[in-house]
């Protein structure tokens, strides 16, 4: 990913909420409009897999967490091409470096 596209990101979504889908929705445009294919992402907060792993399993490298069992099971017949791991994300202790996004929404 290209460090120095951060500001055009700022600059794109200013004036809308964080709580926004359509923040979301930009969020994950830009992702995918900035990422080499194949790039490895992280997503902290998976839940049922709706709508971010649907978008982005299918072109990148995709593992969702999620702290809870029954959301992880959801996400994975949602979204049967990712990755998902039940963990807490305040322990989740990954290799430095391993993914070239991370996204919590």
């Amino acid at each position: 990913m290209r460090r120095d596209t951060t500001s055009s990101l700022d600059a794109g979504i200013s004036g809308l909420t964080r709580s926004s889908p359509l923040l979301r929705d930009r969020y994950v445009d830009w992702l995918e409009a900035h990422l080499e294919p194949r790039s490895k992402v992280l997503e902290l907060g998976s839940g049922t897999g709706r709508p971010v792993a649907e978008r982005l399993a299918y072109g990148y490298d995709y593992l969702g967490v999620d702290a809870s069992t029954e959301m992880v099971s959801v996400a994975t017949g949602n979204v049967p091409n990712a990755q998902f791991l039940v963990a807490d994300m305040r322990r989740l202790e990954l290799p430095a470096g391993k993914f070239d996004a991370v996204v919590a929404f």
